[in-house]
C-alpha cells in the first residue's frame, strides 16, 4: 500500500515538472519574438536615419542663428545614434542571454524598457524631422519674400517718382520712407543669403508692416491731396464768388457768417497740409471731413435761400387771399352767431372761439406784413419768410375747418326748433288721444298708477311747451328733455292701448259668457270674477284673463277667433 503511494506522488511530481516546464519553454519562446520584434523595430528606426535631410540642410550654408539652432539639431541627434542606440543595442543583446538561461523576468524587464525608448527616439525623430524641414522652407520662403519684396518696391519706387506730383510735399517724405525700406529689404537679403533664416524670420514682421504703412500713405495721399489742393480750394473761391453775388442780389440769411468761416476753412486747408506733408494720415482725415461738412453746410445754406426765394414769390399772393378770405370767413361767422344768440343759447363757447380765430388771423397778418416789407426792402432772409407762409397756411386751414364746424352745428338751430316744436304737438295730440280713446269705451275707470303717469307726462309735456316758448332757448337743453319725454310717450302710449285692447275684449268675451253661465258653473264664477275685476280694481288684463281661460276649456280656439274680429273692426 505504501508503495503505491509513493508511487503515485512520483507521477504527480513528474507531471508537475513537465508542466512547469512547459510553462517556461512557451514563457521564453514568447519573450524571443518579442525580443526579435524589438530589434525590428530598431533597425527600423536606424533604417529610416536623418543623415540625408541633415546633409541637404549643410548645402544651405547656414548662418547665425539658423546655425546655432541646427548644431543644436545635430547633438540630440548624435546623441540618439551614438548613445541610446548603441545602448539599446547592448541591452537587446543581455535580454537574450536572460532569455536562453530562463531569466524570464529580468529579460521580459530589459525588452519592455528598450521598446519604450525606441518608441521615444522613434518620436524624437520625427520631430527633428519635421524642425529640419523647416529649414528648407524658410529658405524657399524667404527667397520668395526677397523676390515679391523687390518687385512692390520697383513699383512703388517707380511711382513715386513718376508721379509725384500726386503727393505734393508730401512726396520727399515718402521717399524717405522708401529709402528705409530699401536698407530694411537689402538687410532681410543679407540674412537670408547668409543662411541666418531665424534673424530673417524675426525681421519679417517689421519689413510687411513697412510695406502696408507705404501702401496705405499711396493709396490714400492723392485723394486727400487732390481735396486739400484742388477741391477744397475751388469749392471755397466759389462760395465765396456766389454769397457775395447773392448779397447783390438781396439774399439775406439768418446768421451770415459766411466769410468768417471760409477764412477759418482756408486756415484748415493750410494745416491739413501741413500734416499731409507729415503723413499724419488720420489727423488729415479727420480734417477733410469737417471741411467737407462745413462746404456742404454752406452749399445747402445758399441753395435753401435760392429755393426759398422762388417759393416765397409764389406765395406771397395765397397766403394774403387766404388770410382776407378767412378773415371774411370768420366775420360772417361772427354776425351769424351774434344773430342766433338773441334766440339760442350758445353753449358751446362758439363766440369765444370765433373771437379767437379773430386774433389769431391778426397775428398771422401782422406777421405777414412784416415779412412783406422785408421781402419789398430787400432784406428778406426768405427761408425763414417761407417758413411764416407754411405755417401760416397750415393755421389758416386748420382756424377755416373748426369755422366750418362752427357754423354745421349752429346752421340747425332753426331746424331743430321747428321739429322740437313738432314733436311737442304730437306729444300733446297723444295724450289727448289716449283721453279720447279711454272716455270712448266708457270705462268705470283706470288704475291709480296709470293716472299717475298720465298726470306726470302730461305735466312735464307743459314744461316742455312752456320751455320752447320762451325768448331764448337753449336747443341741447330742449333735445334732451325731448327725448326722455319721448321714451316716456311710447311707453304710456303703449300701456294706454293694452287697457284699451284688453277691457274691450274682456267686455266681448263676458257678453259671450252668456252662452254657458246657466249651464256651466265655472264659466259662472269666472264671469263674476272678471267682472269684479272690470268694474271695481279696473284690471283689466286680469279681467280678460280670467274669463277668456274658463271659455277656452269649453270652446277651445274662441279668445283668438274674438281677438281676431276685433283687429279687423280696429282697422278699418
Amino acid at each position: 500500500m505504501s508503495n503505491h503511494i509513493l508511487t503515485l506522488a512520483l507521477i504527480i511530481i513528474i507531471i508537475i515538472l513537465i508542466i512547469l516546464g512547459l510553462i517556461f519553454y512557451t514563457a521564453r519562446y514568447s519573450l524571443q519574438k518579442n525580443i526579435k520584434r524589438t530589434e525590428e523595430k530598431l533597425n527600423s528606426v536606424i533604417n529610416n536615419s536623418l543623415e540625408n535631410d541633415f546633409k541637404n540642410i549643410k548645402k544651405l550654408k547656414l548662418n547665425g542663428e539658423s546655425l546655432k539652432q541646427f548644431k543644436d539639431y545635430s547633438k540630440k541627434y548624435n546623441v540618439i545614434f551614438d548613445v541610446e542606440i548603441n545602448s539599446i543595442k547592448d541591452a537587446l543583446s543581455k535580454a537574450k542571454k536572460f532569455a536562453h538561461n530562463y531569466k524570464i523576468i529580468s529579460a521580459n524587464n530589459l525588452q519592455k524598457r528598450n521598446l519604450s525608448q525606441i518608441e521615444s527616439i522613434n518620436k524624437r525623430l520625427q520631430v527633428l524631422k519635421i524642425e529640419l524641414s523647416d529649414f528648407e522652407k524658410l529658405n524657399e520662403k524667404h527667397t520668395k519674400n526677397i523676390r515679391e519684396f523687390n518687385k512692390e518696391f520697383k513699383q512703388y519706387n517707380k511711382k513715386i517718382l513718376n508721379e509725384n506730383y500726386l503727393y505734393g510735399d508730401s512726396a520727399a517724405k515718402i521717399e524717405d520712407n522708401l529709402g528705409k525700406l530699401e536698407k530694411e529689404i537689402n538687410q532681410f537679403t543679407k540674412l537670408v543669403r547668409s543662411g541666418d533664416h531665424s534673424s530673417a524670420e524675426k525681421m519679417l514682421g517689421t519689413v510687411d508692416n513697412h510695406f502696408k504703412q507705404i501702401k496705405h500713405l499711396m493709396e490714400n495721399i492723392p485723394n486727400l491731396y487732390k481735396s486739400l489742393n484742388k477741391t477744397f480750394p475751388s469749392q471755397l473761391s466759389e462760395i465765396k464768388a456766389g454769397h457775395k453775388k447773392m448779397i447783390e442780389e438781396s439774399y439775406r440769411f439768418s446768421d451770415d457768417n459766411f466769410e468768417v468761416l471760409i477764412s477759418k476753412l482756408e486756415a484748415k486747408v493750410s494745416e491739413s497740409l501741413r500734416l499731409l506733408k507729415d503723413l499724419e494720415i488720420g489727423k488729415v482725415v479727420s480734417y477733410n471731413n469737417a471741411i467737407s461738412d462745413h462746404i456742404d453746410s454752406m452749399y445747402e445754406e445758399m441753395e435753401k435761400e435760392i429755393l426759398a426765394k422762388k417759393k416765397v414769390i409764389k406765395n406771397m399772393k395765397i397766403v394774403h387771399d387766404f388770410i382776407f378770405h378767412a378773415q371774411k370767413q370768420n366775420n360772417a361767422l361772427m354776425a351769424e352767431l351774434e344773430r342766433l344768440s338773441k334766440n339760442y343759447t350758445l353753449e358751446h363757447d362758439e363766440i369765444k372761439n370765433a373771437k379767437s380765430f379773430a386774433n389769431a388771423i391778426n397775428e398771422i397778418y401782422s406777421i405777414y406784413k412784416t415779412d412783406y416789407q422785408l421781402f419789398k426792402s430787400g432784406e428778406a432772409v426768405y427761408s425763414e419768410i417761407l417758413a411764416n407762409q407754411q405755417e401760416a397756411k397750415t393755421n389758416l386751414s386748420k382756424i377755416e375747418k373748426e369755422q366750418r364746424d362752427i357754423n354745421d352745428s349752429v346752421a340747425d338751430l332753426n331746424d331743430e326748433e321747428i321739429k322740437a316744436r313738432e314733436s311737442v304737438q304730437q306729444f300733446e295730440l297723444n295724450l289727448l288721444n289716449m283721453q279720447r280713446e279711454i272716455d270712448r269705451l266708457n270705462l268705470p275707470g283706470v288704475s291709480k298708477d296709470y293716472l299717475e303717469k298720465y298726470d306726470a307726462l302730461y305735466k312735464r309735456v307743459k314744461d316742455l311747451s312752456r320751455d320752447i316758448n320762451q325768448d331764448k332757448i337753449s336747443m341741447d337743453f330742449i333735445n334732451k328733455k325731448l327725448s326722455l319725454v319721448s321714451e316716456d310717450m311710447q311707453e304710456l302710449l303703449h300701456i294706454t292701448q293694452s287697457i284699451v285692447d284688453n277691457a274691450a275684449l274682456s267686455e266681448r268675451l263676458m257678453q259671450y259668457s252668456n252662452h254657458y253661465k246657466n249651464d256651466n258653473e265655472n264659466v259662472s264664477l269666472a264671469c263674476e270674477k272678471a267682472k269684479n275685476y272690470f268694474d271695481n280694481t279696473y284690471e283689466y288684463d286680469k279681467s280678460l284673463e280670467t274669463i277668456a281661460t274658463a271659455l277656452e276649456k269649453v270652446e277651445p280656439g274662441l279668445l283668438k277667433r274674438v281677438q281676431s274680429e276685433y283687429n279687423r273692426e280696429k282697422n278699418n
